[in-house]
């Protein structure tokens, strides 16, 4: 494979991720937990369904650096607290026994 056609080929993962993600963050229940541990071990098929990444495609996006942790922890985070802002709107307090919040890599007290 040439390196054009691989670099092709990351970009367009790439562009599945970041357009798909919100939803499967939105999907899973697995909030306490990172997003890199919900993908890679904890629903790595239900994240190949929605994204159409599988666990080895999300693997080499991360060993290829493409992710910022810093500003993919902030990304998460808005995420969730918007989430969390809708369902209270709603009068739903879904995550108020949570006591972490995953981001990307790290987690944080809830």
């Amino acid at each position: 494979m040439s390196i054009g056609n691989f670099r092709k080929q990351a970009q367009g993962k790439l562009i599945k991720f970041a357009t798909r993600i919100p939803i499967f963050m939105y999907l899973t229940d697995y909030r306490e937990q990172t997003l890199k541990d919900v993908i890679t071990k904890l629903e790595p098929e239900p994240f190949k369904k929605v994204t159409g990444l599988t666990k080895d495609d999300f693997e080499l996006l991360l060993s290829l650096n493409v992710f910022n942790p810093a500003r993919m922890n902030d990304a998460v985070y808005k995420f969730k607290r918007y989430e969390d802002d809708s369902f209270s709107y709603a009068g739903i307090d879904k995550h108020q026994q949570d006591t972490q919040a995953g981001l990307f890599g790290t987690a944080i007290p809830a």
